[in-house]
């Protein structure tokens, strides 16, 4: 009787949450209407596109992970409850022992959640999931306010707002969906100047970046670095290159913390000579890495970036799993490749500030991706890249949009049209949407 009463509380009170998550998010959503002219065609696609995710979180909670037991989410939940009942009896020390970059500051976040609000764990799944969502819509952001486009394409919202593989491994308990709404928070620091009435709160990209820089430290810096480099090209913020830089250096000091003997490794042998050491280890073991890379020699960022952007081959497929992280894979990238067949202008968009850094941050991913040893490792962590990637596939897109746009009746019931003007290169920092 007292586990049966204790499980219908935990059932009301997770329902109390997802509802209140719910209406958190769809606030969201009419808030970012507003601020953004280029979202407010796309309100209902929106929050039905909310709804899916939280919606996902319950599938996962509920069916698929009763089919495929998550082992890693199984040790967070159990640590986070442990560092809970620390917080809650006032063992502090104890509690802080179990603190440190990486999963540790994941399960220490976990701990200090559960201990405010006693939620279940459905809860952290939905939350997990809403983080990723803010996030989708903060790269959907990013597009309008870098492109300077009024309107989005459906080939840009959409496969954004349903992304399968974020749908499936934000929703859970893995920091994914709190590591992609930190790196889509960062993205406000590169945004133009305009209105204050039109902007974001900026504490949010501060809040985001030190978010990350606890659990994925490494990706905290690349992320840092291409932002780096946008800004200050750009726009000249050098005050933005000295705190991109302290916080780069900082990443570094967490890597420190993180995984000393790595570091320590790393900066006595050097990076590569470390990391390909690690990746023989491991690609000899059956048992810890995939088929495809069982006895492979990779080559340094050309791997990484054709891991990111297209793998698995068609002819590497050999589970389920793999097809449909392909298909998903393909799908983006056929998108990407017909969009830039498509431009015109292909080295002036090329020479654009924000694509010339945001091809550099993917090399950078891609020295790190070239020693990835396991597919499903790579299908979770290619979420880190997304918004690069998404950013350079929808560039053309949004620029060819304009263009058609432009070529409508200025007017209601004129019938003289605007001769369709040639579409350049986008000013950099350019944003009409105010």
């Amino acid at each position: 009787m007292c586990s049966f009463g204790a499980a219908l509380m935990d059932f009301l009170l997770g329902s109390a949450y997802w509802l209140l998550i719910v209406l958190l998010l769809m606030l969201l959503i009419d808030r970012q209407c507003r601020r953004i002219p280029a979202f407010r065609r796309w309100r209902q696609v929106m929050r039905v596109a909310a709804l899916v995710w939280c919606g996902t979180a319950i599938l996962k909670k509920f069916y698929l992970d009763s089919i495929i037991p998550p082992g890693d989410a199984i040790w967070h939940e159990a640590i986070a409850r442990e560092i809970a009942e620390l917080l809650v009896s006032g063992s502090f020390a104890e509690a802080f022992d179990l603190f440190g970059f990486g999963n540790p500051a994941y399960r220490f976040l976990l701990g200090v959640f559960y201990a405010i609000s006693d939620a279940p764990e459905l809860v952290t799944y939905t939350v997990n999931g809403a983080l990723a969502y803010w996030g989708i819509l903060a790269v959907l952001e990013a597009v309008c306010r870098h492109s300077g486009c009024t309107r989005l394409p459906a080939s840009v919202v959409v496969p954004c707002l349903f992304l399968p593989s974020g749908l499936l491994w934000t929703t859970t308990n893995l920091k994914e969906g709190l590591v992609l709404w930190g790196i889509c928070m960062m993205l406000q620091w590169t945004f133009p100047q305009r209105e204050k009435r039109w902007e974001a709160p900026r504490g949010l990209a501060l809040i985001g970046m030190i978010a990350l820089g606890l659990v994925r430290p490494h990706i905290a810096m690349i992320w840092i670095v291409t932002i780096n480099l946008l800004g200050t090209w750009r726009s000249r913020r050098f005050g933005l290159f000295v705190l991109t830089s302290a916080g780069a250096l900082a990443c570094v000091f967490f890597l420190k913390q993180a995984a000393p003997r790595l570091f320590e490794a790393a900066t006595g042998q050097g990076v590569t000579t470390v990391l390909e050491g690690r990746y023989e280890q491991l690609t000899t073991r059956s048992h810890l890495a995939s088929s495809h890379f069982l006895e492979k020699s990779p080559t340094p960022v050309w791997t990484g970036v054709t891991l990111i952007l297209f793998r698995p081959w068609p002819w590497e497929v050999s589970q389920l799993t793999e097809m449909l992280a392909g298909v998903e894979v393909w799908w983006l990238a056929s998108i990407g490749i017909w969009a830039w067949v498509r431009v015109p202008n292909k080295l002036d968009h090329l020479k654009h500030p924000c694509i010339v850094a945001l091809l550099i941050g993917l090399a950078l991913f891609g020295f790190f991706f070239t020693y990835m040893y396991n597919m499903g490792l790579v299908v979770r962590q290619r979420l880190m890249v997304f918004p690069a990637v998404w950013l350079l596939y929808s560039w053309p897109l949004v620029c060819s949009y304009a263009k058609v746009v432009r070529s409508v009746p200025a007017r209601r019931g004129s019938t003289k049209t605007t001769r369709p003007q040639p579409q350049g290169v986008i000013p950099a920092g350019s944003y009409q949407g105010s």
